[in-house]
């Protein structure tokens, strides 16, 4: 069984741009301090975020992300993607969860659970210290297509497949 589903945000959900003078399709934009990100959101993200919470609830489904708390919020509230500041990891919380892991010994990390599984575009060699925290290894991991703004058709495909998978292997 699944613990924890905790989703990547940029090239997995969305592709976004900060190019203030350049046209590009987007779907969204979202104004932080003096940055404008245009957000080309993934056609699959809402029936995939629609998948994972009724396989395992959604207080169990989160985002995790190396983009900042306001970026993530922000884009979570203009994607219409559902999830509670609460259960957003953003960078700040990934940095702070990693000063605690390295220099304090009696440190219990509440968010590393062997069941837990990750939804990344990236490798899980680039995922360190992501993996790190939420406590997973390789098996635990679905690589899936980078999304830059054109739709792989693979990409539902993969995360059924996996996500299946890890319910009936935990």
């Amino acid at each position: 069984m699944i613990n924890k589903i905790f989703w990547d945000n940029d090239e997995c959900l969305i592709s976004a741009f900060s190019y203030e003078n350049e046209k590009c399709d987007f779907d969204v934009a979202i104004k932080i301090e003096d940055s404008v990100y245009y957000i080309k959101i993934n056609p699959y993200a809402w029936k995939m975020l629609e998948f994972s919470r009724k396989l395992v609830g959604a207080e169990n489904v989160w985002m995790i992300t190396t983009g900042t708390r306001d970026y993530a919020e922000n884009v979570v509230n203009v994607c219409d993607f559902g999830f509670p500041s609460n259960q957003i990891l953003a960078r700040e919380d990934i940095y702070a969860m990693i000063d605690h892991i390295r220099f304090d010994p009696e440190f219990i990390n509440p968010y590393k659970k062997k069941n837990n599984v990750l939804i990344d575009n990236l490798t899980p060699r680039s995922n360190e210290e992501k993996m790190s925290i939420l406590g997973i290894d390789v098996g635990n991991y679905c690589k899936v297509p980078d999304y830059y703004g054109v739709a792989n058709e693979k990409f539902e495909e993969i995360i059924t497949d996996f996500l299946n998978e890890r319910t009936r292997a935990n």
